[in-house]
């Protein structure tokens, strides 16, 4: 049986819908199972044959982060710690999710899996913690290594809240919108993701490790925002295109410094896994191909 927790979150509920529909069993938790507590995960696992466990639960707040490390760190950090605990105590395999905020922005090209982590944030900070508990609980336990951690980028979805959602608003709001123009990485919608993480739960080859996925794109947040309020637009949920303006970081400060530069390189989980949208030759750009599923997607949820 496969435990989903986080279960109500974006991607949590998007991995959930998926199995759903592909009437495939699961045991969905939230905040009802504290992750850092151990006794929580121990206690809800007792009497049930979990073979997979996909770790949705995050501390997300990347600004609020600064503020409160330590909560931070106790669901980034210990409850991710937890969680392979009783993976390993379960022989379970273990889907966990991180972050491109490991990384400091200071390269030019795709972050590869083994380049050195950076965090430039309280929030990068715990994420990457989580990543080397897992590690630690892994080579503590030596017949363990049943892990995939997968470090995604600007995260959005139907459910939730995200930056194209919170575009959408603004643009409706307002008469104007400035938006950050300096800082350059990879959207990637939840509902694709969703679909390959299942089909990863079901992939025979066991090639357990650090992985990185998102929709392939280097853009900015101001080139992003331009194309959100286009396709906004087009699908009735824009009322009318207002003025963008770019902006930099410098411009806007924000508690937490962000890398200026996080698009990662996807090659390993295309060759390992054959996730589906990597091994389609397309036309367009996959991240606009999944942009304007997400509005079809959002316009048959309104």
């Amino acid at each position: 049986m496969i435990w989903i927790i986080g279960s109500t979150g974006m991607l949590g509920k998007q991995i959930c819908m998926e199995l759903r529909r592909l009437k495939i069993p699961y045991y969905g938790t939230d905040r009802e199972v504290d992750i850092t507590r151990s006794e929580a995960l121990e206690k809800f696992s007792e009497g049930k044959s979990v073979r997979q466990i996909v770790n949705c639960a995050a501390y997300t707040d990347v600004d609020r982060a600064e503020e409160e490390p330590e909560y931070a760190e106790q669901i980034n950090g210990r409850g991710a710690k937890n969680i392979a605990q009783i993976a390993a105590k379960l022989d379970a395999t273990m889907i966990h999710f991180s972050t491109d905020f490991v990384f400091d922005g200071q390269k030019t090209s795709p972050y590869r899996e083994d380049d050195e982590p950076n965090p430039l944030s309280v929030y990068g900070q715990t994420k990457l913690s989580g990543e080397r508990k897992i590690i630690q609980v892994s080579n503590h336990h030596s017949c363990w290594k049943k892990y995939y951690i997968i470090r995604i980028s600007w995260l959005y979805g139907v459910c939730g809240k995200n930056f194209v959602k919170t575009i959408i608003r603004l643009c409706n709001e307002r008469k104007s919108l400035n938006v950050i123009h300096d800082q350059i990485g990879s959207p990637t919608y939840c509902a694709p993701l969703a679909q390959n993480i299942v089909h990863l739960l079901h992939t025979t080859p066991q090639k357990f490790g650090i992985y990185h996925y998102s929709d392939q794109a280097a853009i900015s947040w101001f080139n992003f925002a331009v194309e959100i309020q286009k396709l906004g637009v087009e699908f009735g949920l824009i009322k009318k295109e207002i003025p963008i303006r770019p902006i930099s970081a410098e411009e806007y400060p924000m508690p937490a410094t962000r890398p200026p530069y996080s698009v990662m390189d996807n090659g390993n989980i295309q060759r390992n896994f054959g996730f589906r949208d990597f091994l389609k030759e397309r036309k367009k750009e996959i991240w606009r191909e999944n942009l304007r599923q997400f509005f079809v997607d959002f316009s048959e949820s309104s």
